[in-house]
């Protein structure tokens, strides 16, 4: 049982079916997993007593959090299968869809009878490529919790061989393009056929959302939208996708160390959600993203060091710093304020970006960040074009009234200038 890697584990069972993850994060067994499928024990760690004593506690979770087990804290992950497109139809729009959802890294299984359009779904980047009819392609497609249907065929008639035998299996979403009285006929064709009545009302027809998409690669953009949205709400993390896990199997069969960060928890605004992963190579190459920016760079620094030997860790990692300059407008009299002089630097509205400092050591601060902030609102080379102009930012003391603050043809420039 570990003998095989995580990584090995769910790339032979394909990810089919709901996963938990469960990592003790402190105490004499930090770093030990356990991994259930459909609530039995599929993986451990060698030292995983602590999770085998509450495995009833951890097939109890339906939700990715904190676990207190035992006084330790564990994490525990809820994924399921990587997302799944299916494309029934080979079209402009089908084609199109295709190619966006391979940008997004899902895989995608495309349907078509006609050989001449299943080349171009093939030329698209879909993953695989059944050239037969609809009924007896989708014979071959088992659809589960994570498979999702786009119905883009070219005829009403294949519409519905499509929807009939997809509304029989399990699925994440079903759509179908058409307009509203072709789904409507749909529906109740779908009805007459016996099919469930809460499968038919959840099918998304007009397929897509309402971004008033007009080209073949807008309409598309607008199901792969639905899709995501689809996707995101629903209560569990991106789990493992397919470049991440490849990644993984591929450094353990070249004995290759690396580090895999996880998001664990976040509060306020992130640009990456629990659950996503980064995994960093002794090169400093990576697979996959928790954010970028400052968060993917002090990442690095601290997989550098577990690569180095140090033991792995929960890390907290600020993604903004502590103090930030003020800005807006004030009504205090006679108070010292910073702003950008006359010159055409910044538009109307940055030129009326007040700083108020207490101390000059802290002006003097502020306007290098307002000069900063300058740099990216006007664009690099503009900036340096009118710095090199003389269009620098001044300080000077200026009265403001109920009304705002005077011209700065009539300030009065102070003795401290830099």
């Amino acid at each position: 049982m570990n003998r095989q890697t995580l990584a090995d584990v769910l790339q032979s069972t394909n990810q089919t079916g709901s996963y938990t993850l469960a990592t003790v994060l402190e105490g004499a067994e930090a770093g030990s997993q356990l991994l259930l499928r459909d609530g039995d024990a599929l993986w451990q760690t060698q030292s995983a007593e602590l999770l085998q004593r509450q495995l009833a506690v951890l097939q109890a979770c339906t939700a990715t959090g904190f676990l207190i087990l035992e006084g330790q804290r564990v994490f525990a992950e809820r994924f399921g299968a990587v997302p799944q497109l299916v494309v029934c139809g080979g079209g402009h729009v089908a084609a199109a869809l295709v190619k966006q959802a391979k940008l997004l890294g899902m895989p995608v299984l495309a349907i078509d009878d006609r050989e001449e359009f299943a080349q171009q779904l093939r030329a698209a980047g879909a993953d695989t490529v059944l050239c037969a009819p609809f009924a007896q392609a989708l014979q071959d497609v088992p659809g589960g919790a994570e498979t999702y249907f786009a119905v883009l065929t070219r005829s009403h008639a294949f519409d519905l061989d499509c929807l009939t035998r997809i509304l029989q299996k399990p699925a994440a979403y079903v759509g179908m393009m058409g307009s509203r009285g072709r789904a409507a006929l749909v529906r109740r064709q779908l009805l007459e056929n016996g099919l469930d009545s809460q499968r038919i009302d959840a099918l998304c027809a007009p397929i897509g959302l309402a971004i008033g998409a007009q080209t073949a690669a807008e309409i598309a953009l607008s199901i792969l939208a639905q899709i995501v949205q689809v996707k995101n709400a629903r209560p569990q993390t991106e789990g493992y996708p397919v470049a991440l896990l490849d990644a993984m199997v591929q450094a353990e069969k070249a004995r290759t160390p690396a580090v895999l960060a996880t998001i664990v928890a976040r509060h306020g605004s992130t640009p990456r959600d629990v659950g996503a992963k980064m995994l960093i190579l002794p090169d400093g190459s990576t697979v996959g993203s928790v954010g970028g920016g400052i968060m993917e760079y002090r990442t690095r620094q601290a997989a550098a060091e577990m690569l180095a030997g140090h033991t792995a860790a929960v890390l907290p990692i600020r993604m903004c710093p502590a103090r930030r300059p003020h800005f807006g407008l004030t009504s205090h009299v006679g108070r010292w304020m910073y702003f950008a002089g006359s010159g055409p630097l910044l538009s109307t509205r940055h030129q009326r970006r007040v700083f108020a400092p207490s101390s000059q050591k802290t002006a003097q601060n502020s306007v290098i960040r307002f000069v900063q902030a300058a740099k990216i609102a006007a664009g690099r080379e503009k900036f340096l074009a009118f710095y090199r102009a003389g269009c620098i930012l001044k300080p000077y003391r200026v009265c403001t009234t109920s009304r705002g603050f005077i011209p700065a043809s009539q300030a009065v420039p102070h003795r401290f200038m830099f």
